[in-house]
């Protein structure tokens, strides 16, 4: 009833960078620094 098929959304690939960024913001937060130890972990896991 709300979806308007017209007008769909386009969505584009995540690039790896994009997909761990989002990780890191969705744990730590936008405004807090990862620890580094955990940079390859989170790449693994996205």
């Amino acid at each position: 009833m709300y979806a308007d098929s017209n007008s769909p959304h386009h969505m584009t690939i995540l690039t790896l960078d994009n997909i761990s960024k989002l990780l890191c913001d969705k744990v730590f937060g936008p405004e807090h620094d990862h620890p580094l130890e955990l940079e390859e972990i989170g790449k693994e896991i996205a």
